[in-house]
């Protein structure tokens, strides 16, 4: 199988083309929103101060009642509004964004320094085959325990799947070459949660390639409990009725990751005191329960029908 991710390859390895330092590609970034006046200035004002020549900013609203299009409007440069899924919304910035790469970000996102993005954008010339390059994602300093503990089992993951070669990987969060995106079916609109990982799959599925920056971007979320059991609600929802091939993975081994590769985190708690790791059981239970009780409810629906 043909290489298909990379964490920080060094310049001395590149051997594409299509980025001139001296003379950067437009960047478009889209950013779906909804209800997100807490966290979309913060997001907003990042992407503005990085010091690049072409930047666009389109922010899709899903017609919020709180202030984040007033203040979306301060920043972007086109607010565009969708009623549907997550996935109509990306595709609807996607096909109005007319920059070379785009950059699918979710509004709580915060890019952490002004060089993120011309340091990010030099790995598209790691080779030809790159169509993602995404960060990994951290919380800020100030996060609840809940946010910390959560993305550390995230991080955990990721890091096994790159290592195994499993599952897709660069789906949200992430900047893309555009023309790769094209060619491989574009951008999906039918899924609400997870469509992230239909592009994601197809530009697998097409021979391109991911490549990590270990320079990271602050990811807000799953701040508390309740939170996260509806992010999980609607994921199960998806993964009952199109099934996990969705990620690229099985059954066998969604349950290894969670228990092998979730303890093997859980044994920093007592290996290096690493205290955040004290909630992992309650994040695993919680994510058993959500989609035990998800997928129990979807047969009793469909055994009704018939």
């Amino acid at each position: 199988m043909s290489e298909y991710v990379v964490i920080d390859p060094s310049e001395r390895t590149f051997t594409g083309s299509r980025i001139n330092l001296s003379a950067p590609p437009r960047v478009s970034f889209v950013i779906p929103t909804l209800n997100n006046e807490k966290t979309i200035g913060a997001c907003l004002e990042s992407i503005r101060h990085q010091d690049y020549p072409e930047i666009e900013v389109i922010v899709v609203d899903g017609y919020s009642k709180d202030k984040t299009v007033e203040i979306a409007n301060r920043y972007a440069d086109i607010v565009l509004f969708d009623k549907g899924t997550y996935g109509s919304a990306c595709k609807l910035g996607f096909e109005n964004a007319t920059g070379e790469i785009v950059g699918m970000f979710d509004a709580d996102i915060i890019f952490p320094h002004p060089n993120w993005l011309r340091n990010a954008v030099k790995y598209f010339n790691y080779n030809d085959r790159v169509s993602t390059v995404e960060p990994f994602n951290i919380v800020p300093k100030n996060a609840s325990i809940f946010a910390k503990a959560y993305s550390a089992l995230s991080l955990e993951l990721i890091l096994e799947r790159i290592r195994t070669g499993r599952g897709v990987l660069g789906g949200g969060n992430c900047l893309l070459w555009k023309d790769a995106v094209v060619k491989s079916g574009g951008i999906d609109g039918r899924l609400h949660w997870g469509a992230d990982f239909t592009w994601a799959k197809n530009l697998k599925e097409s021979g391109y390639m991911v490549v990590y920056t270990s320079d990271p971007v602050y990811h807000i979320t799953m701040s508390t409990l309740r939170e996260f059991l509806r992010k999980q609600i609607y994921g199960a929802r998806t993964f009952t009725g199109l099934g996990f091939d969705l990620m690229g993975l099985n059954k066998t081994e969604l349950v290894y990751e969670h228990i092998i590769v979730g303890v093997r985190g859980f044994r920093k708690l007592f290996l290096n005191r690493e205290w955040i790791w004290v909630i992992y059981p309650l994040l695993l239970i919680a994510r058993i329960f959500t989609y035990s009780l998800v997928s129990l409810t979807f047969k009793i629906i469909l055994g009704e029908s018939l």
